[in-house]
């Protein structure tokens, strides 16, 4: 993997029940040609090249892309789990929020 394009803390919300949220660390880097989103538990997993990311999408695949209710809502083939998955991200701020929604949709075009 190379070097982040996009990185920070957003909460995630859980797909089992209890469906509470989540702060994770989250990056967007490039994997060969494609770009991926993957999440970890926290920022020192993410530095840590022996630790295996919770989750990873593939960003081409990204569709019913939402970005309202200050929230991020999209559906995306999770690598690590074989299939497509909804993800449900919210962040500390609106601004935050935003910055994630464009990155999001440009590696997804």
């Amino acid at each position: 993997m190379s070097e982040s394009t996009k990185s920070g803390f957003l909460f995630k919300r859980r797909n089992k029940f209890p469906r509470s949220w989540q702060k994770r660390y989250f990056t967007i880097v490039q994997a060969g040609s494609q770009y991926v989103m993957q999440y970890y538990k926290n920022e020192a997993d993410a530095a840590n090249e022996d630790v295996i990311p919770v989750g990873v999408c593939e960003l081409e695949t990204v569709n019913k892309f939402e970005c309202k209710d200050g929230m991020i809502t999209f559906e995306a083939f999770q690598i690590n789990k074989e299939r497509n998955k909804e993800w449900y991200l919210k962040a500390d701020s609106e601004e935050e929020l935003q910055a994630w929604a464009k990155k999001i949709e440009e590696f997804s075009d």
